[in-house]
């Protein structure tokens, strides 16, 4: 960055804007700490012109022929669903991958904290969001498909075999379908879908993420969201984001 020293206890720089510009060193000619913020190659396809988004990421992650992962460019599918996600949400990244670490952690990282699933599907890499609501922001809007795909009722299950049933002429461990609405043969009268739920206190409702601060310095921070519709906090562990 140096050019030639002009006189003692001064350098000509460069600046970002290519223009020449005097730094002095001061008495004992030391040169003083810089700190630099990279724009990363990916920075234009956030929302914000520095951060990148995750579905850019995650395809040059993969495909990129000098750095990638060796992924054929093939097998990943359309990505435009989750990079509108993102944007309408305004789910932007800068990762640093300074780590060993297998690509598909680095992909796996990434799809959890932008609360989307990682699917492989006739031959493709899909990745599908979670949301199921229609959001819009920074100029984009996301509209999920709620349509559903299948109906299931009472007779479209298998109901786990057991030996209930035997005193009644049934063979235990024999067929376990639903017949209509009626009892269940070949097994429990239970119903083919039940639900198990947690207790409250093991029911967090409050969600950390520790992250880079940008408007301090890059130093560690932690954000949390609790839900507004709880009157008890029950806080989860930080995800990290760095």
């Amino acid at each position: 960055m140096a050019d030639e020293p002009s006189r003692r206890g001064s350098r000509i720089f460069w600046n970002r804007n290519c223009s020449r510009q005097q730094l002095r060193y001061g008495r004992h000619g030391d040169s003083p700490n810089f700190s630099f913020e990279v724009n990363g190659l990916l920075s234009l396809s956030g929302t914000n012109g520095l951060d990148a988004n995750p579905a850019s990421v995650i395809a040059d992650l993969l495909t990129n022929p000098r750095y990638g992962a060796g992924f054929p460019a093939a097998n990943l599918g359309d990505l435009t669903l989750y990079s509108t996600y993102c944007q309408a949400l305004g789910l932007m990244l800068s990762p640093m991958l300074e780590t060993q670490q297998d690509a598909q952690q680095h992909l796996s990282d990434i799809v959890k904290l932008t609360n989307n699933a990682i699917v492989w599907s006739c031959g493709l890499l899909k990745i599908i969001p979670y949301g199921d609501q229609v959001v819009t922001g920074y100029g984009a809007t996301y509209a999920p498909d709620t349509t559903p795909i299948y109906s299931l009722g009472d007779d479209d299950f298998i109901v786990q075999e057991t030996s209930v049933g035997a005193n009644s002429g049934v063979t235990p461990g024999g067929p376990a379908l639903r017949s209509g609405s009626g009892p269940i043969t070949g097994g429990s009268s239970d119903d083919p879908v039940q639900i198990t739920r947690s207790t409250p206190a093991d029911a967090t409702n409050s969600v950390q993420l520790e992250c880079l601060d940008r408007a301090s310095n890059y130093n560690t921070a932690v954000v949390w969201r609790p839900s507004i519709r709880e009157r008890s906090i029950f806080m989860a562990s930080a995800a990290r984001a760095r």
